[in-house]
């Protein structure tokens, strides 16, 4: 008896330690792999056959890392399908997070919204001071979003929805998305996102 009250207690006493970045890389590969089933899943070439939508490509579901404003700094993600073609990200076309029905969605205001899931603000819930990453995961080698992927009917990768009507593909990896994220005290950890699969570690 004496033995089994003991392991409980070690039980309830011994919590294992995970730094916020570490937490950070699991949800950001989390929704990552969620976004890629949002695209298998709901099948825009399909639709495309269907209801000839000639610009079905440019509404692949999208996982995109962004800046907070600078004032406030820092990074939040959102994952979406641009269901409007606009080019501006819509909270109501963004995925619900399947952990608590919130929207994955935020702005660069980066403040904590009822409707929205805290997981998305990366700097304010987890730390997250720098992200680092390689060419192949920005849709620009000029631009300021570090991270931006797409999915598309075969769960495959693109850093880029493209924007000619007779090549849907022409932005499908080339290479793996490698990225890093950091904290402060430069603990960090990297993601990964295949080329040849689509799939993230």
């Amino acid at each position: 008896m004496l033995l089994i009250v003991s392991i409980v207690a070690s039980m309830t006493i011994y919590k294992p330690q995970h730094n916020d970045i570490d937490q950070a890389a699991k949800k950001i590969s989390l929704y990552l792999k969620y976004t890629r089933y949002l695209a298998l899943h709901d099948d825009r070439y399909m639709r495309y056959l269907r209801d000839g939508n000639t610009t079905w490509y440019k509404e692949r579901w999208t996982f995109k890392i962004q800046n907070c404003a600078k004032k406030i700094g820092g990074y939040y993600f959102v994952v979406y399908r641009d269901t409007d073609q606009e080019g501006y990200i819509d909270k109501i076309e963004t995925a619900k997070d399947p952990i608590n029905q919130k929207y994955l969605y935020s702005n660069s205001d980066c403040v904590a919204i009822v409707d929205e899931s805290p997981y998305v603000l990366l700097t304010k819930k987890y730390g997250v001071a720098k992200i680092i990453a390689n060419k192949y995961c920005k849709p620009y080698s000029s631009s300021t979003v570090p991270v931006a992927m797409s999915f598309d009917e075969y769960g495959l990768a693109h850093n880029r929805l493209s924007d000619k009507p007779n090549k849907p593909n022409k932005y499908r990896l080339k290479a793996p998305c490698v990225f890093t994220i950091y904290d402060d005290k430069d603990n960090n950890a990297t993601i990964t996102v295949d080329d040849e699969t689509g799939a993230i570690y």
